[in-house]
């Protein structure tokens, strides 16, 4: 009876290697997590300046839009007024 092992004792063996493998699959899912932190931490500056150029190109968009406004409210006011001259 020396050289048998009780079940008990191959049920806690089982359980130490099933933890082993748990443990295993743990650390490569927490390098895999670092690795997406890090990339995700490499993007923010990125997302910022896209911001910041997007934020410059609609404002300079707002000014066109206004100038074309100007210029045909103008032009819509020139119009009138050679109407209304010859007209006269």
């Amino acid at each position: 009876m020396a050289g048998k092992e009780s079940p008990t004792l191959v049920v806690l063996r089982q359980i130490l290697g099933e933890q082993k493998a748990t443990n295993r699959r743990l650390d490569t899912t927490v390098e895999r997590l670092d690795t997406t932190i890090e990339g995700l931490d490499a993007l923010e500056p990125r997302q910022s300046e896209t911001e910041i150029h997007l934020a410059t190109e609609i404002v300079a968009l707002a000014k066109a839009v206004g100038d074309v406004k100007t210029l045909l409210s103008d032009r819509l006011d020139l119009k009138d007024t050679a109407t209304n001259t010859s007209a006269g």
